[in-house]
């Protein structure tokens, strides 16, 4: 009989995309040709964290050869950039956080915001003396031979706050033909800003650039340049731009208006654009540019609109809706307007006229006050093919009295509140929950009573997650055992051992549940990774968290606070039941 020992390598890498890390490492012991194959898949993807843990350059370069995406912190040390090569590397991030120090995440460094003040990390305060072996900010001529060396990285994720990078971005402009993503979020000087353009439009002096397919500017503060040579560029093959919270510089005016200057030269020099992102506080949406733009056919190919300005009016947004109805709009997402402005049934009839229902994969109008609970039961009715959806709420007996059951069954994120009103039925709610239980592509699932709010309607209730009756089972056992001395994961932290006995001997860990209706009836989300309740109305317990932890095998996150939980050591079993299957717990 034939086991996973005789599939081919190939299929390897395939299985290697649903494992967490310390499978994969488990998956490296099995055999010699797993040790060769997944060992590949370990070094495919490699984060470099600041400070403490950090990967040697010597042990990247050792792997190098796997390596497909890589990420450096704004401290590495010069070797990090000059003694590591990596032929297959095809994403390259710089990333970094605010305050003086960076961290990756609060697991592996935390740094006071105050300079000077004492380093921790998980085993404690770090000796400053450590501090002199990393630079603070790696200087650009390292960051530019890193590039001149990678020539051939097609996304670029930049968030370092260097501001002499001219001689990296003249490297990036000449040199990297392939790339067609670049994520920006950092500072681009005055000396560096024309450069940095010829970068974005793929402009390269005539070699033969590829272009840019792919732009986003998340906090890219400009510190001078001259919007006049923006104007002199083409942007024709980009397909995507997304331009979000923008922070302002205190510079002149015009060197704050980049944003709309650019859009404009998308305008005419972009025909094959597809996907248009605009969320910038202080700089309203130019509603009648697009309208013109669209009017006299530009952006023919324009299926997604993610326009978060609550200045725009709802009229002026079905007015450009109106204008793509020749296209399929796949993904919408829109704030709505503010006061009398907020968008609603003027919107919602416009989807529902133009047939936008049939195509629509992913709707964002969770923070639009003016959607009710029947518009949005409609769009999870009649959108079969959504992938994305948040709505406000959506009541218990919309659900309930509907004419026929929801179609959307590719949801993989859903954010609603799902409340119920006085005089509802009690059968009702399990009904509701065999309505998500049919959901089986879900991977995050937001149930938590919308912070946005529901305008003029009060006293509501939350749909009861704990199940009419529990099992009659013995009391959950869970032994924690931390062991200080060889037990470490990949991070330097201790490993929390944890032992769950029943007194059943596990006879009753699934069916009981799920008979008593609430959450055992979700079992059949077996993909879900995120999950956020209620908790101003729930009383889960440490049996509910038992049964997350046992039928959401890839669950990596729990929002949401279990009040049936005591305190004390009953917390702390708690915290050790989610930390042994490496689950973030956010209470």
């Amino acid at each position: 009989m034939k086991t996973i020992l005789d599939l081919p390598p190939e299929i390897h890498p395939l299985i290697a995309e649903h494992l967490t890390r310390p499978q994969i490492l488990s998956c490296i012991l099995v055999c010699r040709s797993f040790h060769a194959s997944f060992t590949a898949c370990l070094w495919a993807d490699v984060v470099v964290k600041p400070f403490i843990h950090q990967v040697e350059p010597s042990v990247i370069r050792a792997n190098a050869h796997f390596d497909e995406r890589l990420a450096y912190p704004a401290v590495v040390t010069e070797k990090h950039y000059t003694t590591v090569d990596c032929p297959r590397l095809r994403e390259l991030r710089f990333y970094t956080y605010s305050g003086p120090f960076a961290s990756m995440t609060d697991s592996t460094v935390r740094f006071d915001r105050t300079v000077g003040s004492e380093v921790h990390d998980s085993q404690g305060p770090i000796n400053a003396c450590k501090l002199h072996q990393v630079a603070e900010l790696s200087p650009s001529q390292q960051k530019a031979h890193f590039a001149r060396q990678h020539s051939h990285i097609r996304k670029l994720t930049f968030c370092h706050r260097n501001q002499e990078l001219k001689e990296f971005w003249k490297v990036v402009g000449a040199e990297w033909k392939e790339l067609e993503e670049l994520d920006m979020a950092g500072v681009v000087d005055e000396d560096s800003v024309n450069t940095f353009w010829r970068v974005c439009s793929g402009y390269s002096g005539g070699r033969g650039s590829r272009g840019v397919r792919h732009l986003r500017f998340t906090g890219i503060l400009f510190l001078g340049g001259d919007l006049a040579y923006l104007s002199t560029l083409s942007f024709e093959r980009l397909e995507s731009l997304a331009i979000v919270k923008y922070f302002w510089a205190s510079e002149p005016y015009r060197y704050q208006m980049w944003p709309l200057a650019l859009l404009e030269r998308v305008l005419k020099t972009s025909r094959g654009l597809r996907r248009l992102e605009w969320h910038i506080p202080n700089i309203p949406f130019p509603v009648q540019i697009i309208q013109d733009a669209l009017a006299e056919g530009c952006w023919p190919d324009l299926s997604e609109l993610m326009m978060k300005d609550r200045t725009c009016s709802e009229e002026d947004m079905v007015e450009i809706l109106e204008l793509l109805s020749l296209q399929r709009l796949t993904a919408l997402d829109v704030h709505g307007g503010r006061g009398s402005h907020e968008f609603g049934w003027l919107l919602f009839n416009c989807l529902r006229e133009m047939q936008c229902f049939d195509h629509l994969r992913e709707l964002d109008v969770g923070k639009c006050a003016g959607v009710s609970s029947m518009m949005a039961q409609e769009v999870l009715m009649e959108c079969a093919h959504l992938v994305i959806l948040e709505v406000p709420f959506v009541f218990v007996r919309d659900i309930v009295t509907a004419s026929k059951p929801w179609g959307c069954l590719r949801l993989e994120r859903l954010v609603v509140y799902i409340a119920k009103q006085d005089g509802d039925e009690a059968e009702w709610e399990e009904r509701v929950f065999e309505q998500i239980s049919r959901l089986r592509r879900m991977r995050i699932l937001y149930l938590e009573r919308y912070p946005y709010g529901v305008n003029g309607i009060k006293h509501l209730m939350t749909l009861n997650l704990r199940p009419l009756s529990l099992p009659s089972s013995a009391p959950i056992d869970i032994n924690t055992v931390t062991n200080n001395s060889n037990s470490q994961d990949s991070d330097g932290n201790d490993i929390i051992k944890t032992t769950i006995r029943r007194g059943d001997g596990g006879r009753n860990s699934d069916n009981s549940v799920h008979k008593s209706g609430g959450i055992g009836c979700l079992s059949s989300l077996v993909q879900l990774q995120e999950f956020t309740f209620d908790d101003g109305q729930q009383r889960l317990g440490m049996e509910e968290a038992m049964w997350m932890t046992e039928h959401w095998q890839d669950l990596v996150c729990i929002r949401g606070t279990f009040k049936g939980v005591g305190e004390g050591d009953d917390v702390k079993r708690l915290k050790c039941l989610f930390a042994a299957r490496g689950i973030k717990y956010f209470s």
